[in-house]
């Protein structure tokens, strides 16, 4: 299949193109590791494919609703441990 076919059909079948998708994915990913996890955001990054944590700040505060930070998120969707 040629990549113009491939993605021509991924974006039918998903809605958005690939590289879209992927970010959505991994901005996804990146809000459970901050919710669930105890993890650095640099090391939430690396986890994700993000690469550095201003490359997750920048797709998250583009993608992941409100304009926030990951910080912002993660305060505002955690459980405090007990």
């Amino acid at each position: 299949m040629s990549l113009r076919t491939f993605a021509r059909r991924f974006t039918e079948a998903t809605g958005s193109p690939a590289g879209e998708w992927l970010i959505a994915e991994r901005i996804e990913a990146s809000k459970r590791l901050l919710v669930e996890r105890c993890l650095g955001i640099d090391e939430i990054a690396a986890a994700v494919g993000l690469g550095s944590a201003d490359t997750l700040r920048h797709h998250f505060r583009k993608r992941a609703g409100g304009g926030g930070s990951p910080t912002a998120y993660r305060g505002q969707f955690s459980t405090p441990a007990s």
